[in-house]
Parts: structure tokens; sequence; C-alpha cells
């Protein structure tokens, strides 16, 4: 095993480095472009019987490797129609696929890229060979095999053989941010975007929980939050849900990041327990402009058991809470607020707001694990988790615990100076297209997927300080965005934005993109993704196998 990890890791830092550009097999589209590949003449058939296809696992014993027998099982039923359990086969044809996995301890990953996602895939005309470090490195093959998978009556058939492709994402963070707050999502179509994400290279799922508009996640030490803060007892994620989702997006390789948006766009938190929020008559006007308020003790209990929720439910390292758009001006009127500025010898609300962002990271830094890890990060001397904030309180000045990641969401101009002041981040700025519900809604544009792809967030980094860049997401903000309009808001210009971060900024030709998207959007059609097109034609889902 340890020849597999040592093979894998030199093949990935070759791939890095080359992106020879030569990933397009005879009859296949990629979707996102491997680093390297190499294509011969011959081709070959899978048996048209799922007890005449091997799939043979070798991997230690881990978390992970469930994950990887869930996924070898979703290939069969996306070729056969059900999984089944195949003895050793001596059919004709490609009827053996090997996967060799170095690692499947490191699982759930505990952040978006945080194990290594290199692969190497063989496909000969008698078997296919997957190498991987670890999980997501074999789940990464096996959904480029199943691309190279040309579906028929008589068994599935591939071209170009032999071949070889050598892979590794670019950048560790891929994601997409879901809004369920300015409409409430149901969990079958975050599940169907999980789905999606994975079949398009994604591995986060940002989950905008909360906002002022609703509070749909159920606390159960705070009832009246979602009881009040819901639009409706139908429009609520209960802890169950939540952990179920968890567990559902791991199968997929999808690490999921929680966001309850605080102190400002609170108002929902207000409709259940009225002290929690700030009282200013002169910004009642606009929902948005509520806070929470800080002054009371009850608030700092509030954001406690909230948090302490999401750390049930979430085991990931990445817990967003938030801080855009506070309107400062709120706590100027709160009589309750003005005197706990006196008691504290503060003359300026921006304290306030320091002294909230300061309890908060603490409290995130303090949540448990949840995944049998706490011990380890103790004797580490560092919080297991780390809070992700939006950009504003670098912009306010606000200091944040240096274990923070920034996301970036104005421009990509701010990168750099977040970057040179040594914090991580994770863009998705407006300026850059990424913020996919523009065009839905009033106040920006609407980008195309060929400006969206185009995007070089890799020149917006300080110099020096490259590896501070962890990635990015595409955002969809959901004023305008209810279920049914999901889908088409984010396909295939999320899938533009997954291979943006997969394959380096050099790797920008759209001309050359075009028909890779063109068949990965029916690629998503066929698992039952809503996808909107590229452009005029017409989609033969039967042309291609719908596994993520």
């Amino acid at each position: 095993m340890r020849l597999v990890l040592a093979a894998v890791l030199a093949m990935a830092g070759a791939a890095s480095a080359a992106y020879a550009g030569n990933c397009w097999p005879p009859t296949a589209q990629l979707w996102p472009l491997p680093a390297t590949c190499t294509f011969g003449s011959g081709s070959a058939r899978l048996p048209a019987s799922c007890s005449d296809l091997a799939f043979k696992v070798d991997a230690p014993a881990g978390p992970g490797l469930a994950t990887v027998n869930a996924a070898v099982a979703r290939l069969q039923t996306a070729l056969f129609g059900k999984p089944c359990s195949a003895a050793e086969s001596a059919a004709a044809g490609l009827s053996t696929v090997r996967i060799s996995v170095a690692s499947t301890s490191e699982w759930p990953p505990r952040r978006p890229g945080s194990t290594i996602e290199a692969y190497t895939l063989d496909v000969s005309e008698a078997e296919a060979q997957v190498a991987a470090n670890s999980t997501a490195g074999a789940l990464h093959a096996l959904r480029t095999l199943s691309q190279l998978l040309a579906p028929s009556a008589s068994g599935a058939s591939i071209d170009g053989l032999p071949l070889r492709v050598v892979d590794v994402p670019f950048y560790g963070h891929r994601g997409i941010m879901l809004d369920t707050a300015r409409h409430f999502l149901p969990l079958d179509t975050i599940q169907r975007t999980v789905r999606a994400a994975a079949a398009s290279g994604m591995n986060a799922l940002h989950l905008h929980l909360t906002d002022a508009q609703s509070f749909p996640l159920e606390v159960p030490s705070l009832p009246l939050l979602a009881e009040k803060g819901a639009y409706a007892a139908s429009a609520r994620y209960s802890p169950k849900d939540l952990a179920d989702l968890t567990s559902y997006a791991g199968d997929f390789g999808v690490t999921i990041i929680p966001e309850v948006d605080m102190p400002g766009h609170a108002y929902s938190f207000g409709l259940g327990y009225p002290n929690s929020t700030a009282n200013c008559p002169g910004y009642a006007h606009n929902i948005n402009n509520i806070p929470l308020n800080p002054a009371v003790q009850f608030t700092a209990d509030l954001v406690q058991d909230v948090l302490g929720a999401l750390a049930a439910a979430f085991p990931g390292e990445l817990v967003h809470i938030g801080g855009d758009e506070v309107v400062l001006g709120c706590w100027s009127e709160d009589a309750s607020v003005q005197r706990f500025m006196k008691e504290n010898g503060w003359t300026s609300t921006t304290q306030v707001l320091q002294f909230f962002v300061t309890q908060a990271d603490a409290i995130v830094e303090a949540l448990p694990a949840g995944d049998g890890r706490d011990a380890v990060a103790r004797a580490l001397g560092a919080g297991r988790r780390r809070p992700v904030h939006w950009q504003d309180l670098f912009d306010n000045g606000v200091k944040v615990s240096p274990n923070s990641v920034y996301q970036v969401w104005r421009s990509l101009d701010d990168v750099a100076p977040i970057t040179a002041a040594g914090f991580d981040v994770v863009a998705s700025a407006e300026d850059s297209g990424w913020y996919l519900n523009c065009g839905f809604n009033t106040g920006c544009a609407y980008s195309s997927w060929e400006q969206v792809y185009q995007t070089n967030i890799e020149a917006a980094v300080a110099p020096g300080a490259k590896g501070k860049l962890l990635g990015g997401e595409a955002v969809l903000f959901g004023e305008f965005a209810n279920a049914p309009a999901v889908d088409a808001q984010l396909w295939p210009r999320a899938a533009a934005i997954a291979e943006r971060l997969w394959v380096p900024t050099a790797v920008n030709n759209t001309d050359v993109a075009l028909p890779r998207l063109t068949a990965h959007a029916c690629r998503l059609q066929a698992m039952g993704v809503g996808s909107a097109p590229t452009g005029p034609g017409w989609c033969d889902e039967a042309a291609f196998v719908p596994f993520a």
C-alpha cells in the first residue's frame, strides 16, 4: 500500500506541474478535465451482466472503506440497475475493476481538500485499475471511469485503450453555497445538489442556514427559534435531518459547512426570543438591519446552544458564523447596548462587534469535534474547529482568531490584503461572477458560464501567500431561488466553476471546454438534475452513465 501512495503522490506532483492538455478521449467528454491522460486505439466492452464484472477493493480498514464500497454499489446500479456482489469473473472483455486505496482513515475529511485527492486510472482491454491515496481520490477515479463508459443494452463500451489518467485537483476547497433561509429547500433538493456537485468534481456544500427571513434550524434547547422563526412547521430541519444529510453528503465525498449568520441578519432569532435581538425603531423598516444584542447574557447562551447544535450535526472543521453587513447604527439606538458600552468604557459600536466576534470565535474553537479527535486536538493545543467569516469583519478592522478562514464576497481585489495578513481565504467574489443569483435578483449582473470559467482567482493572492487561497465557492443566494429554480440557476455554471478550481488557471479556453460542458450538462440531466443547457441542442440521456 505504501508503494501505491508513493506512486500516486509522485504522479500527482507531475500532473500538477504539467497539465499536458491531452485529456480528450475518442468518444467521451470528461468533466472536470484531468491533469494528464494517454490513450491508445483499442476498445473493450464490459459484461452485460453485473455478476460478470468483478469489483475488487484493496484498502485498509477505516471509516472511508464503507464510502468506497457505497460508491462501487452506485456505479453498479448506474450500469446494471442494481448493486451486486460479483465473484471472480471469467467473462470475456473488461471484466475486473481493481481499486487500491492507501488510506481510508481520514474520513470524512476534516475540511474540504484536507486529504490528498490524487489518483491514477489505468484501463486495458481486460481490466481497470484505480490507485488512490485516499477515499476522496478513489471517488474521483470512479467518477472519471464512469464518464469514459458508453452504456448500451449489450454492455457498456470504452474506447481509447489502453488508457491512463493521472489526476489531482489544483485547489482543495471546491464548493457551492446554498441559501436555505430566503427560501426553504427540501432535503431532496439539497441531496440532488450534493450529487451534482460530486459529479462535477466539487467537495464542499456551504449551507447558509439562517438569515433575517427565516430560522429553519431546530435547536432542541431553544425550540422557539424554529417554531416562530421558520416559515412553517414543514419548513424546518430537525437534528436527524441534518445528521442524515451529513452522512449522505459524506458518501459522495462532500463536506458540509454550516453557516448561522450573525450578529447581523438576525431578525429571525428575535421572532422566537425577542430579547436576543437589538431594539432600534429607526432601523426596523428593514428586517435585514436587525442584529443580535450582545449586551445581554441570554444572547451569549443562545449562540453557545445554536453552535452546539451545529457541532452535533456537522463534524467538519469549518463552522461559518457570518459577520457580514452588520448595521452598527441599530446598536446606537438600543438602550441596553448603550449601557453596556458605557459600562465597558467603549465609545464605538465597532467595539461591540469586536466583543461579539471574540466570544463567537472562542465558542467555535471549543466545540467538540464529533469524530473522536477531540483529545488529539487538545493535546496539540489547537481548536478542532475553525470559524469562517465573511470578509466584512476584516474590512471593519475587527480582530478575529488567527485560526479563522475568511470568505471574500465583494471583490477579488480583497483577496490580496487578507492573504497578506496571514489568513486562509475562500474566494466567491461577486465581481468574479461566482454569485450565480446575480441577474435573477437586482443589484448585480448575470454571468455566463464563459465568464465564470475564465475567472483568475490565482492572480488575486498576495505575493508569497499562494497557499493561503484554499479555493472557492459558487454562491446561490435564495431571494429568487426556491426549490424548483435551484438546478437551472446553478448548473452548468457551477460545473464551470468546479473545473476552474480543479485545473490550473492557464487551462481556460472556452471553445475547447464548450463541447465537454455541453455533454456534462446532459450528464447531469441523466442524473435527474435540471441543468440549463449551454445552447441549442438535444440531450441523449441514454448516452451517459448517471453516476456521482
